[in-house]
């Protein structure tokens, strides 16, 4: 028995129905687009590409400004992930080429903390480009700064030299008097701490040094030189 008049209608009904809700559904995902980017951060993308320009550069002061500049720029993207990766892609290979300078090690520096910028806010984007590309790079430098350092000791050129340390704390000293602002203080008591940080056997000789300097203005700041924390609360 065929279908009745109703039947057909309602079928044709349904169908129509269903063939609208899809229709629509189409048009919603065509029409759903990602939220662009905030202005500021087309704005840094596109500097970024401008300065990436200048990264082969012959000029060492204009490479290392470069290198500052995407590092700081970087941090700005991160959050941004569809605009973070293809700018890390598009720094790759210039900065792989700057790790083969080994004859400019505060290059290599600044090429290593861009990197280390590179590889913490990207994660795994960049984990097998940078062991096959700059490990190799980086494990040369070493073994060529070790042939420069190779027996070098404390009398040569390789650590400061004491005339141009006395030099220094001569000039730094006067600011550990109490008559000085704090935040002069603090800062002369910080660089003696870091100069004995950096080669503590200069410990004694800053010692013996500052006892012959030493004034009741000063010597509060000397007995902080050697405590322990660097850039402790001042009262």
């Amino acid at each position: 028995m065929g279908k009745s008049a109703e039947e057909l209608y309602n079928e044709d009904m349904n169908r129509t129905k269903n063939e609208v809700e899809a229709e629509n559904l189409e048009s919603e995902v065509e029409e759903y687009k990602k939220p662009e980017a905030p202005h500021h951060i087309k704005l840094t993308v596109a500097i970024l590409k401008r300065s990436l320009n200048f990264l082969p550069s012959n000029e060492k002061d204009r490479k290392l400004l470069v290198l500052e500049i995407l590092r700081d720029g970087l941090e700005i993207i991160r959050e941004f992930e569809d605009e973070l990766l293809p700018m890390v892609h598009l720094i790759w290979h210039p900065l792989v080429g700057r790790f083969k300078e080994t004859d400019s090690p505060v290059i290599i520096n600044y090429s290593f903390l861009l990197l280390t910028t590179m590889a913490r806010i990207s994660k795994e984007f960049i984990r097998m480009r940078t062991i096959k590309d700059v490990l190799p790079s980086i494990l040369n430098v070493l073994k060529n700064l070790s042939k420069e350092s190779y027996l070098k000791d404390r009398g040569s050129a390789y650590s400061f030299a004491e005339k141009d340390i006395e030099k220094t704390s001569d000039a730094v000293f006067i600011y550990l008097s109490d008559k000085q602002p704090l935040p002069l203080q603090r800062e002369a008591v910080n660089f003696f701490k870091l100069l004995i940080l950096y080669d503590p056997t200069l410990q004694n000789t800053i010692k013996d040094w500052s006892k012959e300097k030493s004034t009741l203005e000063c010597k509060k700041n000397v007995d902080r030189i050697f405590e322990e924390n660097v850039g402790e609360n001042y009262v």
